[in-house]
């Protein structure tokens, strides 16, 4: 049997949210409503060297993913947990459009969020992502991330969809176009491709996809 060792985590979140009508250039007025947040997430730093591993930690720190939700650090089943003491600052707003019972057509939102980590003492990343829906039928999206401690951009997306309008014999279908960008490379890619990613080149990618729709059963 293992001798049982505990762990101080801890959370918080303190919000607000305010509401609004703005007048946009070329636009009807929409309806602003702002979430500001102040979050904090806590890991105790201990020594977990004997701890044993039956759940290891994950190969890919996905930094982007844990400083939006905080509770995967604190609740990281991980049998060894990294140390951490993160309090970051966001303001997440969403758009409405007049729509059926006023104001209430949802054309588009946007996350801005920065930090500090106390435990590492550096600057957390500053992180932009937002979708918007310009029209019916189209959607768009994007994604900055930027390390302000290195004054260098981690990773972007950019991508737009939108549905194809049927037309005869012909069903419509849907249509996309992608761009993505990202600094380093996973590390389950670099031990998988006999060192094709040992340099850790970037990734640089676009992508496209048109989903065609001809008859009840028949699709491309």
């Amino acid at each position: 049997s293992f001798a049982q060792r505990g762990l101080v985590t801890a959370r918080a979140d303190l919000r607000s949210r305010f509401t609004g009508i703005i007048d946009l250039p070329f636009a009807k007025p929409v309806r602003h409503v702002l979430e500001p947040r102040l979050s904090w997430a806590f890991v105790q730093k201990r020594n977990q060297r004997g701890n044993p591993v039956f759940i290891p930690p994950s190969s890919v720190q996905q930094s982007f993913l844990r400083q939006l939700d905080l509770d995967s650090i604190v609740l990281d089943p991980a049998d060894r947990i990294r140390a951490a003491n993160l309090l970051t600052l966001g303001f997440e707003n969403r758009f409405y459009a007049p729509g059926s019972k006023g104001l209430s057509e949802w054309v588009g939102d946007m996350v801005l969020e920065a930090g500090y980590d106390f435990a590492d003492r550096s600057l957390a990343l500053i992180n932009i992502q937002g979708r918007t829906r310009p029209r019916e039928g189209i959607m768009t999206r994007f994604l900055l991330s930027i390390d302000p401690g290195r004054g260098r951009i981690e990773q972007g997306e950019i991508d737009a969809s939108g549905r194809l309008p049927s037309w005869r014999w012909f069903g419509g279908g849907a249509a996309g176009l992608a761009y993505r960008w990202r600094r380093e490379v996973p590390l389950f890619f670099s031990g998988r491709t006999r060192g094709r990613y040992d340099d850790q080149e970037p990734i640089n990618q676009i992508d496209a996809f048109v989903d065609v729709k001809l008859w009840d059963r028949w699709k491309i």
